[in-house]
């Protein structure tokens, strides 16, 4: 009994080993990666004890990371957060 299982776990875990090398045809991960993206900034927004530094910090890596996900609307709010920064 404890054969077959192994066989199925065994063919099951190459099945998905091969996928995940596949380029996302639907681009579901590009939409995620899009709202992880703006989820960031959403956090960034919320979180009110970020210094200027850290916000500043937290926005360049955003923009690093998801550069290829920014929408204009995006970019802009990123650029308000550190217009609005006032404390040091």
């Amino acid at each position: 009994m404890k054969k077959p299982i192994t066989i199925i776990m065994f063919i099951s875990a190459s099945f998905i080993f091969t996928n995940c090398s596949k380029k996302d045809p639907l681009g579901i991960f590009d939409s995620l990666e899009a709202i992880e993206c703006v989820s960031k900034i959403q956090k960034i927004q919320d979180d009110d004890d970020l210094t200027c530094e850290e916000i500043g910090n937290k926005l360049n890596e955003i923009e690093k990371s998801c550069k290829d996900y920014l929408s204009d609307d995006s970019k802009a709010n990123i650029a308000l957060l550190r217009a609005n920064c006032t404390n040091s």
